[in-house]
């Protein structure tokens, strides 16, 4: 009577365990004309990368612009106030060393100081017919 079950053929004894085909990505050489290929390529890439770098310095600067007028715009909200063009009087006395300025709308003192060294300076007298600041004179 047949076995119903038979062995398969025995292997033939290697030091390897196991052994099956594959594919691998393996180093292989380029043809010249390969490789003035892969070179087209990679200057076209370099020149794409430069562009998208100088894009991104864009985008940085427009992204610098918005967190200053977010973080202006959240000072404002925390000290409830925003910043106008306002009338004011500005006093003036060298004796005292005293910077004033008068809120015209309001009446109120918004700032009292001494004065700064610049301020301290004032203007000296022009002699006739010398020109106004700003009007072609030479500093």
């Amino acid at each position: 009577m047949p076995k119903a079950n038979p062995k398969p053929p025995a292997k033939p004894q290697t030091k390897w365990d196991e052994e099956r085909a594959a594919v691998l990505s393996l180093p292989v050489p380029l043809a010249p004309r390969d490789q003035a290929e892969k070179a087209r390529i990679m200057a076209t890439l370099d020149a794409e990368i430069e562009g998208l770098g100088d894009e991104r310095r864009e985008i940085n600067a427009k992204i610098l612009q918005k967190k200053g007028a977010m973080r202006e715009a959240c000072k404002r909200v925390r000290l409830g106030t925003d910043e106008r063009q306002t009338n004011v009087t500005i006093r003036m006395s060298y004796s005292r060393n005293e910077y004033s300025a008068i809120r015209l709308d309001t009446g109120e003192e918004y700032e009292n100081r001494p004065l700064k060294a610049e301020e301290r300076q004032g203007d000296l007298p022009l002699a006739a017919g010398e020109p106004e600041k700003g009007e072609g004179r030479i500093a």
